[in-house]
C-alpha cells in the first residue's frame, strides 16, 4: 500500500515522519554526494492554501523541511515559481519585499 503524508482533508500533512522522509529523499537525489547536504529549501505550499496558511501550517512546513536537513528555509504563498528564473534569493527578496513585481 502507498501513503502519500501530504494527503489529508483538513491538514497539509497526514504523516509528518513519512514527509519528512520523503523530503530527505529529494534532497540526497538532488544533491547526489557523499558529503551530508544542507540546502536552503522554498516550500511552496500549491494545494489547500485558500485564505493563505495558518501559523501552524508555516510552523510544520519550516519544522517538515528543517528536520529534513535544510540549512535555510522559506515558505512562499503566491504564484508557481519557475525554477528557471527564480532562484533561492529572488524569493527570499519577494518575502522581505524588497523586490516590486
Amino acid at each position: 500500500m502507498v501513503i502519500n503524508p501530504f494527503k489529508h482533508l483538513r491538514t497539509l500533512i497526514a504523516d509528518f515522519g513519512l514527509a519528512e522522509k520523503i523530503i530527505q529523499h529529494g534532497i540526497r537525489q538532488v544533491h547526489q554526494s557523499r558529503l551530508k547536504p544542507a540546502p536552503r529549501v522554498v516550500m511552496h505550499q500549491l494545494e489547500k492554501i485558500e485564505g493563505g496558511l495558518t501559523e501552524i501550517e508555516v510552523r510544520v512546513l519550516l519544522a517538515l523541511a528543517s528536520s529534513a536537513g535544510a540549512r535555510e528555509v522559506l515558505v512562499y504563498l503566491g504564484r508557481k515559481i519557475d525554477v528557471h528564473v527564480d532562484s533561492f534569493d529572488s524569493v527570499k527578496l519577494k518575502l522581505s519585499g524588497a523586490e516590486v513585481e
